[in-house]
């Protein structure tokens, strides 16, 4: 992989495309970041602004917007990256953050464009359009595959861990965007931590002001600013036990599962499909439905299981990102 040029795009939130885009460095590429284009748009003139203003409040017509960035955001990437020479790869992260003729142009060229959507595409209905421009698609809920066949299997990842020594500040560690369907089964499986007196630190995200008080009124911890995924790693590092609150809609593998399997930390999750991995086994991961305190404090209590590092690698982001790309010697990663 080593000289190698490739087209990167990903979501800026939480630091994500930043920390993505040093892990492509570190295997020797020469990343091409295009992930900070879509949020620096600007209106190209005051009469493109005015008229923008006159299609929202006269004509009660919101798309003019979102047309005007789409086309103006993919031509100055365009622009871009006609800098640079030999591109031999791409990769896209949630393609649908990006505007659509980009990629329509981009098909048009000699290179072989990979994308990841790390979401259910019936959360984001509009991704649906945009595969066909891809040599390669792939995404991460079970159901997307059976509803599209063209789309490719494969989960997230866990990034390379710091070299820095290791140390446990958390027994128990919860970090999750705010999801109503996620709250009721972090309280009871905080209720049930907290009489087993196991340290714990269950911490919500959202800026809304009624859900954090909500959160707060049922004992929950919230924070208005985003934890950047770099620094969510080293949390996670520094853990026994990782909560991971499946939201309803999704039947994918969130970050937090890969990462226990990838830092050798237990998990306990709400999502089923765990137990059909590669990864699972009964003494690192509980799937939390109505266990008692003490079917909880049996699982605490039981020792690691250290898993195969043939199973820990094919998680590892670099086995991943040679996989999407489908370069020699990746281990395919496949979903139940």
């Amino acid at each position: 992989m080593a000289g190698k040029k490739i087209l990167f795009g990903a979501p800026t939130d939480f630091g994500f495309a930043e920390a993505i885009k040093k892990e492509l460095e570190l295997l020797d590429f020469d990343v091409i970041d295009v992930s900070g284009f879509v949020a620096s748009f600007e209106y190209p003139s005051l009469w493109h602004r005015l008229r923008n203003f006159f299609q929202k409040a006269i004509l009660q017509d919101r798309s003019y917007k979102d047309a005007l960035r789409s086309k103006v955001v993919s031509e100055k990437m365009i622009i871009y990256i006609q800098q640079f020479d030999n591109i031999q790869h791409g990769l896209f992260i949630r393609p649908d953050l990006f505007p659509l003729p980009l990629f329509q142009k981009l098909k048009k060229k000699d290179l072989s464009i990979s994308a990841y959507q790390w979401d259910a595409i019936s959360r984001y209905p509009t991704v649906e359009e945009y595969i066909p421009y891809f040599n390669n698609f792939f995404a991460y809920d079970p159901s997307d595959l059976k509803r599209y066949p063209t789309v490719l299997p494969c989960t997230n990842f866990y990034l390379t861990p710091p070299h820095s020594k290791r140390r446990k500040q958390h027994g128990l560690l919860s970090i999750n965007s705010y999801q109503a369907d996620r709250i009721d089964i972090t309280v009871r499986l905080k209720k049930l931590i907290d009489n087993l007196e196991v340290p714990s630190e269950f911490i919500v995200y959202t800026r809304d002001k009624k859900e954090r008080e909500h959160c707060e009124h049922l004992g929950l911890s919230t924070i208005e600013s985003c934890i950047k995924y770099t620094t969510n790693v080293e949390n996670v590092l520094g853990s026994e036990v990782l909560f991971d609150a499946q939201i309803q809609s999704q039947h994918g593998l969130s970050f937090r599962v890969l990462e226990s399997v990838g830092y050798s930390v237990k998990l306990i999750t709400t999502n089923k499909e765990v137990s059909k991995y590669d990864f699972y086994h009964s003494d690192n991961i509980l799937i939390f439905q109505n266990q008692s305190a003490q079917q909880l404090r049996s699982f605490l209590n039981r020792p690691y299981h250290e898993l195969p590092a043939s199973v820990r690698e094919k998680y590892a982001f670099k086995n991943w990102l040679q996989y999407v790309l489908q370069l020699e010697g990746h281990t395919p990663i496949t979903l139940p």
